[in-house]
């Protein structure tokens, strides 16, 4: 276990939310993890994007096709785009193939604004990788929603 994902799994278990860790060759996609490894729950796509003002990690159900114009439009923002490899890296302390909501736990500053597809409320548990792409981490909808709480950025919830 790498010491970014022990991080998480202290910060789990500190905040007293249960979790089923599954190891897994290294995935840098959502079609490859289904294919490589079995998951419980619902699987989630994370996209790390910007403006020229914000960034946001954007949660979405992993069988969904990321609208990029419709969700700026949804939320009155300006043209959403990927950030590139440094941002990431600098923010959430991740590398491409790795992005997660866990990585928020390197965002001291709060510069991330969380977007999150409110039809993940319906899913009773969520998956993601703890901060590596080796291993993924299922949790209860409702404990991740505590998770996010912890974090204390910006979290909103829209559907994508």
């Amino acid at each position: 276990m790498t010491n970014e994902e022990k991080e998480v799994i202290d910060l789990l278990e500190n905040l007293e939310i249960e979790y089923k860790r599954v190891e897994h060759p290294p995935v840098f996609t959502v079609v490859e993890a289904k294919k490589r490894c079995e998951i419980e729950g619902t699987g989630c796509k994370n996209l790390f994007l910007k403006t020229n003002k914000n960034y946001y990690l954007t949660i979405i159900e992993d069988s969904k096709r990321a609208d990029l114009k419709g969700i700026s439009k949804q939320l009155k923002i300006s043209r959403l785009s990927f950030a590139n490899e440094e941002e990431l890296a600098d923010l959430l302390g991740l590398k491409p193939g790795e992005v997660t909501p866990f990585g928020l736990i390197k965002d001291i500053d709060n510069e991330v604004i969380v977007i999150v597809d409110n039809e993940l409320e319906d899913s009773n548990f969520v998956s993601f990788h703890p901060n590596v792409n080796t291993s993924t981490l299922t949790l209860k909808y409702n404990d991740f929603e505590k998770f996010l709480d912890w974090t204390g950025n910006t979290i909103v919830k829209t559907i994508v």
